[in-house]
């Protein structure tokens, strides 16, 4: 049966996350660009309940005062903060406590939202219309026990090439790299991951018996995709001399160039080794921070063209098995 309405209210009180948001890309289409994204799509209510909702500035400017409104004759509500500013290219988020008056029963109620300020209303929705914005489904997520975690930093990365910032020391290690033939690596690779509320972090270490040979052929290329199955998303590729080319795919199969304006990298070579860091916005990627924990489909190939030539990647799927042709998955924890 359809569902027209945005909250269900029921015997017990509890917030559903059964839903995985995902922003696509008609959602940063918008005329103006303020992306909204709440914690969660469905909402199952007794007593009372506090949920976020997330709003990005993806405008050319600032907004200086923004408030969320909600609307209905069932609830009352306690938004935080009551008003706000948004920086150009900021996240941020109200909290909203959700309370139902006095001889409210089970049934379908509708919850209107207004993001208000200056004098202007920017939106109107509700978690329905958002959902259906949004495009968001209803998937399984698979089991990640066995899956790379990688969670949210408290501090950044100097980006220089050198992997000995704080910040990596809790990170993710994508390792057990797989050569094109099966086999173990002659010279190994390993990656680090890890993010913050602005940016994602990717440092890459590779092993190499003379980097004084290094040529433009050795590169890294990764690809990332927030999206539950890596239908669309980028491809960064980073050779050891020249500069970096970004690419952005889509569910046609189809690559086109792609500019990130804020991504920051850097490659340091040693005498056995070299390493490239690198630090890319969220807004260029066309996503948000991780709020939910999430699946995101990452690959890393590692093309030596120097000396003993080889090619490596990091494709690792749930089950531990490294697919040549496909990507493989992490655990974004917020």
């Amino acid at each position: 049966m359809k569902r027209s309405l945005s909250l269900v209210a029921v015997l017990f009180f509890v917030s559903a996350f059964s839903a995985h948001p995902h922003l696509c890309d008609n959602v940063f289409r918008q005329a103006d660009s303020l992306i909204v994204k709440p914690e969660t799509y469905t909402l199952v209510v007794k007593e009372s309940t506090t949920f976020k909702v997330f709003l990005q500035n993806n405008m050319d400017r600032g907004i200086a005062e923004i408030s969320l409104i909600p609307e209905s004759s069932s609830f009352d509500f306690s938004v935080t903060p009551q008003k706000m500013s948004i920086p150009k290219g900021r996240q941020v988020y109200f909290q909203v406590t959700l309370s139902p008056r006095p001889g409210i029963r089970s049934g379908n109620y509708e919850i209107k939202f207004r993001l208000v300020g200056g004098g202007r209303e920017f939106k109107a929705f509700t978690l329905d219309s958002l959902a259906q914005e949004a495009g968001a489904k209803k998937e399984s997520i698979p089991d990640t026990s066995k899956l790379s975690q990688v969670r949210r930093s408290n501090g950044a990365p100097a980006i220089d090439g050198n992997l000995n910032d704080p910040v990596w020391k809790n990170a993710a290690v994508l390792s057990r790299f797989i050569s094109s033939t099966g086999a173990e690596p002659s010279y190994p690779t390993w990656a680090l991951m890890s993010f913050d509320r602005d940016n994602l972090y990717l440092g890459v270490f590779c092993r190499d018996e003379d980097t004084g040979k290094l040529s433009p052929r050795d590169r890294i290329d990764i690809i990332l995709s927030s999206e539950s199955g890596g239908m669309s998303g980028f491809l960064l590729s980073f050779p050891y001399a020249g500069a970096a080319k970004c690419q952005k795919y889509g569910r046609e199969n189809k690559a086109a160039a792609w500019n990130l304006p804020g991504m920051k990298y850097s490659i340091m070579k040693k005498d056995k080794n070299w390493s490239l860091e690198i630090s890319v916005p969220f807004s260029d990627l066309n996503t948000l921070a991780p709020m939910l924990k999430s699946v995101w489909n990452v690959r890393i190939n590692r093309y030596k063209e120097s000396g003993l030539k080889e090619k490596s990647f990091w494709a690792m799927d749930s089950s531990g098995y490294h697919n040549e042709k496909k990507l493989g998955m992490v655990v974004m924890y917020p």
